[in-house]
């Protein structure tokens, strides 16, 4: 079986700590989440937001960030996400956190090291399972040579878990991809939960989502 993994983010890999977040401070919490889906069931994660734009009458053109969706909004779309992953449909949801102030020296000094072992924590044991994965970052995230480094990382952790995976990396930008914006929702709900509490969409997507938390206080945990 084939299937397409879309990652998108939230927070930011700033280490200004010391002041508060969007006061001159990083974000305190960074997210991956990851949409995993059948090939050709793509049509699933447009859907919602197709009728969020249809809803705000805005174009498919003027591409809409999580950030610029109202409270009620991200409820809703919440509800949307849980009813999509516990339909019985080929759709899995997944993410990481990883609580920053906890962070290594090491790791600050190179961030984009801590995003792909994020990365391959969240995904490799997914890609490991199909024999063909078609893996969709986004590029906003992905510098050309950053995406060739992290396919040959990942390429790299498949051939040592003895993995048939055939494995293609191809950045996208969200503006061109309904299913990339459906997966920055999913990271901006869980983002928020762990950066403001922000809790009420998160306890909806909850049940149906794997979560990963990387706090650098021993193992990471999953649930």
């Amino acid at each position: 079986m084939a299937i397409t993994i879309y990652l998108d983010e939230c927070g930011c890999l700033g280490w200004q700590l010391d002041k508060p977040y969007q006061k001159g401070g990083s974000s305190r919490y960074f997210t991956l989440a990851a949409v995993v889906i059948a090939d050709g069931d793509e049509a699933i994660l447009d859907r919602p937001v197709r009728g969020l734009y249809k809803k705000r009458r805005r174009a498919l053109s003027n591409e809409l960030k999580a950030v610029q969706m109202s409270a009620p909004e991200r409820q809703v779309f919440a509800k949307d996400i849980a009813r999509i992953a516990s339909a019985g449909q080929s759709v899995q949801i997944r993410s990481i956190t990883v609580r920053k102030a906890n962070v290594s020296e090491a790791f600050r000094s190179h961030p984009n090291g801590l995003y792909h072992y994020m990365t391959r924590l969240l995904l490799i044991d997914v890609m490991a399972d199909y024999r063909s994965v078609s893996f969709i970052p986004d590029a906003r995230s992905t510098k050309d040579q950053l995406k060739y480094f992290m396919h040959d990382y990942l390429r790299l952790e498949l051939a040592i878990r003895d993995a048939s995976t055939s494995l293609q990396t191809t950045p996208w930008e969200s503006k061109v991809s309904l299913a990339l914006q459906f997966t920055d929702i999913v990271a901006s709900i869980v983002w928020a939960h762990h950066e403001f509490s922000n809790s009420a969409p998160f306890k909806c997507l909850e049940p149906v989502i794997s979560q990963r938390t990387l706090f650098f206080q021993g193992r990471t945990s999953q649930r």
